[in-house]
């Protein structure tokens, strides 16, 4: 059997268009806001439209910058090489019934996933785990 899954952690953040994300520096990417083009993420990661991206062969963490609540928040990837970072923007915030109209200013995903070459393939009475790691500490 093959299986995709995803562990879906929302973060509450101070401010969308404050902070940043590291360890995606180099690494490959499918934009699904922009035709499911593949790209390379140059840089940390920040927020000034809506993002959806599923990272490949990504780091084994992802740093979550937020020098308005004055904390990092850390995820350590086990078991997965495949990230989600997702933030609806404005428009698609506007359109989610389970979500405040200004809710994607306070809320980013950094999402642990198995999907495309890192899916998972299950024979008949085994079983896999991966999982996320999450830690937070003050910002410097």
């Amino acid at each position: 059997m093959i299986l995709t899954s995803a562990l879906h952690t929302y973060f509450q953040i101070g401010n969308i268009n404050k902070i940043s994300i590291s360890g995606f520096e180099g690494v490959e990417y499918i934009d699904k806001t922009d035709n499911n083009q593949m790209k390379k993420q140059t840089g940390n990661i920040i927020f000034n439209s809506e993002v959806n991206r599923i990272y490949f062969n990504s780091a084994a963490e992802s740093v979550i910058h937020d020098p308005v609540l004055k904390r990092k928040i850390r995820v350590k990837h086990r078991d997965s090489n495949s990230i989600v970072v997702w933030n609806p923007w404005i428009e698609k915030c506007e359109l989610n019934p389970d979500m405040e109209k200004s809710d994607y200013l306070k809320m980013v995903c950094v999402e642990t996933v198995k999907t495309g070459s890192d899916r998972i393939e299950l024979a008949p009475g085994t079983k896999f785990e991966y999982a996320a790691a999450i830690s937070t500490e003050r910002f410097k």
